[in-house]
């Protein structure tokens, strides 16, 4: 399946060093407004505003954390930690969130995939860290397309709609 997601809603380059989760997030957050009218779009700016709380003192999301800022009301995104051989259980027609090792961004990492393509086994990624090693604040994000081998984490984390209420477990 091909979508326009990349044609629709330009990339979002993250403001600071450790910010990705909050770019994919309000990345993720602009299609989930535009395409289902069911969330509404928060600027990563106001997202780091609101969060301020969960995230460590270099401005990173500890991934623990994501799920509490999944379980707001507003965003309603379940997050998921899976290994690798895992990955196949979830279709990527719709925007996922991946958390990832990436060493050359310093660790962890986020990006936002859809598009799967089975035959060539890649995905599209709206990827936040973009140019790099480019300037804090002055991001622009890119789309590029990723193969599926490149999150190979021990454990990836994945984020996904969750529909109507957020319920505790």
């Amino acid at each position: 399946m091909s979508s326009d997601f990349a044609k629709h809603y330009p990339a979002i380059g993250q403001i600071g060093k450790n910010t990705c989760w909050a770019a994919c997030l309000s990345w993720w957050l602009q299609v989930e407004a535009k395409e289902f009218g069911v969330r509404k779009w928060i600027s990563q700016q106001d997202l780091i505003t609101r969060f301020q709380h969960l995230v460590a003192p270099d401005g990173s999301m500890p991934n623990e954390k994501m799920r509490e800022v999944g379980e707001n009301a507003e965003i309603r995104l379940a997050v998921d930690f899976i290994t690798p051989d895992q990955i196949d259980d979830y279709d990527f027609d719709w925007p996922k969130l991946l958390i990832f090792n990436y060493p050359v961004v310093g660790g962890t990492h986020m990006n936002v995939a859809f598009d799967r393509d089975f035959a060539k086994d890649t995905v599209m990624c709206m990827e936040p860290f973009y140019p790099l090693p480019g300037q804090d604040g002055k991001r622009s994000g890119q789309f590029l397309t990723r193969p599926m081998g490149f999150f190979t984490d021990v454990k990836i984390g994945i984020g996904y709609r969750r529909i109507g209420r957020v319920h505790k477990n």
